[in-house]
């Protein structure tokens, strides 16, 4: 059955109502539009879901061809790979660790709360600065502010 026509042109009909509100609105305005379209997001994004989780793995229709993915979850040894390692390195844990993080193989990533609760937990102070560091900085943690995604929260009318 093809994609009703109702629903093809209320598509085009909300995409073209957008663009416009957006070239004519100020400021508060833009908030209160991007906030909406934000709901109507998620709205679109959980009946489309819901579609497609009633779909075979492959299917095609007259415009999409829809194919489930695959991703490969992976878990690692991590003690009995670096104890391979080190054994063909030279034995020391903390050189196999430093070589392998050095040829990016793998990755520390340090949580920060987790850090801070551990750190008090054995009366470690921390060196925290304002910038990115290195590996030979004096202080322990780095930190540059970035914009990140934006929070969409509705404000109610009180």
């Amino acid at each position: 059955m093809p994609i009703p026509d109702a629903v093809l042109k209320a598509h085009t009909e909300v995409v073209k109502l957008t663009k416009e509100a957006i070239t004519n609105a100020d400021e508060g305005s833009l908030a209160d539009l991007a906030g909406t379209t934000r709901g109507t997001e998620k709205q679109l994004a959980n009946l489309r879901k819901l579609a497609v989780s009633e779909l075979p793995d492959k299917v095609e229709g007259e415009e999409w061809r829809i194919e489930r993915g695959r991703v490969a979850k992976r878990s690692f040894n991590t003690p009995g790979l670096l104890a391979k390692f080190a054994e063909k390195l030279d034995g020391s844990m903390l050189k196999t660790i430093g070589y392998l993080l050095g040829k990016g193989v793998i990755k520390i990533e340090w949580q920060w709360t987790k850090l801070k609760d551990e750190a008090r937990a054995f009366e470690v102070p921390l060196l925290e600065v304002a910038r990115t560091i290195e590996a030979d900085d004096e202080a322990d943690v780095g930190a540059v502010w970035v914009d990140g995604y934006p929070r969409y929260e509705a404000i109610s009318d009180e």
